[in-house]
């Protein structure tokens, strides 16, 4: 009898192990997509300048997150403006339900005419 609650008691703590885990992976796989849409963001803009404010937009609306652009300065040859990205994590296990924000830098080539 004793066997069968020590190995019920391990299997209770394993099975706890396990679903920590999962919900840990999830958060970390949100924040990476996140990390990765604010790199992708960057790119975008520096290449199709005006137009790639909107297609951020839109990519960040498909990745359930939301994006402001603020201006923040300029070169002779760049502008430079500051992004914001608001996103909400979600773990249920650890209770967390909360919008997490992730700031930085984009420019893109400030052409004379």
């Amino acid at each position: 009898m004793k066997s069968v609650l020590e190995s019920y008691f391990y299997l209770l703590v394993i099975t706890l192990i396990v679903i920590f885990s999962i919900d840990l992976i999830m958060i970390n796989q949100r924040v990476s997509k996140i990390n990765s849409l604010a790199r992708y963001t960057e790119s975008l803009i520096e290449i199709n300048g005006e137009e790639g404010f909107k297609m951020a937009e839109e990519l960040a609306s498909k990745n359930n997150a939301s994006i402001s652009f603020e201006y923040y300065d300029s070169t002779e040859d760049y502008l430079y403006y500051e992004y914001t990205i608001n996103y909400r994590i979600i773990a249920g296990s650890f209770k967390i339900n909360k919008i997490s924000s992730l700031e930085g830098l984009v420019r893109y080539r400030a052409y004379k005419k």
